[in-house]
């Protein structure tokens, strides 16, 4: 039951229930003090909870899971998991229940692929990341400053380096060179006669400054002493270790004539050998990354990685001097594809530091997998544990204007549809699937009034586009129904509710201008065959990079159990593919209901064209050996087993494509445009969306948690310290 709270409480309207609202109201929450002084209610339109990570079951077919695309969460999360592990603790439940703890809920995967194309084939690039110490958002959580990434960065590429067998093909005595080198700097071998310095003497007594008395003789070109350039790495990664990095130019230095020579070895080999060719592509990234950090002074610069965010990635690689078969390479191709963005999309500071974070900053593992959907796992618990709390929570709420005051300084009005009523004095979301509450893919249509109407229309509450009639004109006033505005609506929809702001304040017009956002396409596919039946030999993937429509495919197989298929005769298989959604430039049709169907209908065709035209690559065992090639449609489990493609249409696919949907890009020169939740520049309005300026700038879980914890400071000033968020 919700404390006993004051009269007198400051009333909170968070508008939308996807991760920053409901992180907001949460932190907001937390305390027996915060829930004395706030009264929070959270607005939704239609029936549940997640926004652009929503999840529902389809009780019609097994209770399958069923989502709005591929959701997997990375070990860098720390301030996700702070969150959902205080969550899952106050949730409390029974030691052996379903998904009791968030050790239980989220599980660590650490093998990635990526998809390359070999003399015109796809093969898969096998990528497996080692288990870190730690789990995510425990113990210290601090993101590391630039030059700490690029120590680690700088000693990855020297042991990556160092130890490869391609490396020894191509300098057969590196290991003897960088002996020789740490005996220079140990002076063990006489120094010789340098005409600014001597290692010896006594002069230098520290090893730390005898390397950079050699580097800077060496950068000089005043050195006598011989060092093969094949050492350069490893000296470079020395000056990194000992925090030797100004100036900066004298280690990005030592960084080119290395991968120049480096270069000038491989480039004749490339076309010949796949291990070297892949070798050289990472190495050079990871230099060209070192040395454009050095050479642009991010740790200096104010804006810090924000500083390079005017220039796209593949220009800033091209700008530093990454070879052209390293820029348009699988692993640049997949951190694309990552973030749904096409070419001259990613801004080049944001992308780089989410891949440092990404792949040297996670704890655990790169990967962590959701044990169910993302509302069973994530958006019940938060569900449950705010409403005991005490917050409450209006389903089938649809945001239709904020209203400014007279003098536009605060939002004085929310103009609202009430899109049905609940039968009772409010609409209880969830339903249960073998012990677990979950969230329905439709309505609990026996819950509100006219469900049965709603649900013989067809209409669909979430779409922009239904034409359902509302049940009633809602208006909340300022004083009366909200003191405080959260903003959790995604950035997609605001130039249809949020007119009067974009006319009244110039930078919250710029932030809408200039940060982009784009379709996506998903595709949930039940299969009759096992991993290894279809043909694939590595372990269990997240594989990205791959052929268009659909670049990235998961093995999502362990969701099964959590699924009521039958133990005999059901599907053995969950592939998960996602994409980019072009914006469609074709004319559209005129009615609503059309509009979605069009839109749907494109999908399921992406989805033929793949499965028929490239599945084959990744799965050879879905080959139609009858028909001498293309997909085997038998394979698709179907319960009501038809013939052929018609099979697809036991499967689950969706188009993300109403304004709330939208994915948010991060393009280059919208960072600056960006507002952090304080910023929107009405009183009584804090901002929460991963549209938000945060540490990361991108469209993801974390993002949208740093936002909704910085929406929760400016509203209590707590937390003080949100980790990552420079």
């Amino acid at each position: 039951m919700p404390e006993s709270v004051n009269a007198k409480r400051e009333k909170i309207a968070i508008l939308g229930g996807g991760m920053a609202a409901l992180t907001a109201a949460f932190e907001l929450s937390r305390t027996p003090e915060l829930r004395a002084r706030y009264d929070i209610t959270v607005y939704q339109t239609g029936w549940r909870l997640g926004g652009k990570g929503a999840s529902g079951r389809n009780a019609a077919h097994a209770h399958r899971i069923e989502e709005h695309g591929l959701h997997i969460l990375m070990g860098f999360y720390h301030n996700t998991f702070r969150v959902l592990r205080g969550c899952y603790e106050e949730l409390g439940r029974e030691p052996g229940s379903p998904l009791a703890t968030i050790e239980d809920a989220i599980k660590p995967h650490g093998f990635v692929a990526i998809a390359e194309q070999v003399n015109g084939r796809w093969e898969p690039w096998p990528l497996s990341f080692p288990p870190m110490p730690g789990k995510p958002g425990n113990g210290d959580v601090g993101t590391l400053a630039p030059l700490d990434y690029m120590k680690r960065l700088l000693a990855w590429a020297e042991g990556l380096f160092a130890r490869s067998g391609e490396a020894q093909q191509i300098a057969p005595g590196l290991r003897d060179d960088i002996a020789d080198v740490d005996r220079i700097i140990d002076e063990e071998v006489a120094p010789g006669a340098l005409p600014t310095r001597g290692l010896g003497g006594g002069a230098l007594v520290d090893r730390a400054l005898r390397i950079e008395a050699l580097v800077d003789d060496l950068y000089a070109d005043r050195s006598r002493h011989i060092v093969p350039i094949s050492a350069y790495l490893y000296l470079a990664q020395q000056l990194g270790e000992l925090d030797l990095w100004n100036p900066g130019k004298r280690l990005a230095w030592l960084v080119e004539r290395f991968r120049a020579w480096l270069g000038k070895l491989m480039s004749p080999r490339l076309a010949d050998s796949t291990p070297l060719r892949r070798l050289w592509i990472i190495l050079d990234l990871a230099l060209t990354t070192v040395i454009g950090v050095l050479k642009d002074d991010v740790a200096g610069a104010p804006e810090g990685w924000a500083s390079l965010d005017d220039v796209d990635l593949r220009n800033w690689l091209a700008r530093h001097g990454a070879s052209e078969i390293a820029r348009e390479s699988a692993p640049v191709r997949s951190i694309y594809n990552l973030v749904f963005s096409a070419p001259g999309q990613i801004a080049a500071g944001t992308l780089i530091q989410g891949v440092m974070r990404m792949t040297l900053g996670y704890k655990e593992a790169i990967f962590q997998k959701m044990q169910a959907g993302m509302g069973d796992v994530i958006f019940a618990p938060l569900y449950l544990v705010l409403s005991r709390r005490g917050v409450k929570f209006e389903f089938f709420h649809r945001v239709d204007e904020l209203v400014l005051s007279p003098e536009k300084k605060r939002i004085a009005a929310i103009k609202m549809g009430r899109q049905v009523f609940p039968k009772g004095p409010e609409y209880d979301p969830l339903y249960n699937v073998d012990g677990l509450p979950c969230w329905p893919s439709t309505p609990l249509y026996e819950r509100i009034e006219g469900g049965e109407a709603l649900r013989q229309s067809g209409q669909n509450l979430e779409s922009r586009w239904n034409t359902w009639p509302d049940a009633e004109a809602r208006r909340l006033e300022l004083g009366r129904d909200f003191d405080h505005v959260v903003l959790g609506i995604a950035i997609g929809a605001f130039p249809e509710i949020c007119g009067q702001l974009i006319d009244a304040h110039a930078p919250f017009a710029a932030m809408v201008a200039n940060i982009k956002t784009t379709e996506t396409q998903a595709v949930q596919l039940w299969m009759k065959s096992d991993l290894a039946g279809l043909g694939w030999t590595l372990e269990s993937p997240v594989l990205d990079g791959f052929a268009e429509p659909f670049d990235t495919w998961a093995d999502m197989s362990h969701l099964l159990p959590r699924e009521r298929w039958s133990a005999e005769g059901g599907p053995r298989h969950i592939a998960y593919l996602c994409s980019r959604l072009p914006d469609d430039t074709s004319p559209r049709p005129s009615g609503s209901s059309d509009i979605v169907a069009h839109r749907a209908s494109q999908v399921r065709d992406n989805t033929v064209t793949w499965l028929r035209d490239h599945a084959g690559a990744l799965w050879p065992g879905t080959a139609d050996a009858q028909r001498g090639g293309g997909f085997d449609w038998s394979l698709l489990f179907d319960a009501e087993e038809r013939e052929g493609e018609a099979r697809l249409d036991a499967q689950y696919w969706q188009a993300t494509f109403c304004p709330s949907e939208r994915y948010v890009l991060g393009v280059p020169g919208s960072t600056k445009h960006r507002l952090r939740a304080h910023e929107s520049g009405f009183e009584n309005l804090v901002l929460a969306g991963d549209w938000v300026r945060t540490g990361m700038n991108a469209g993801c879980v974390e993002a949208a948690v740093m936002a909704g914890l910085q929406a929760s400071r400016a509203i209590c000033g707590e937390p003080a310290v949100i980790p990552g968020d420079e």
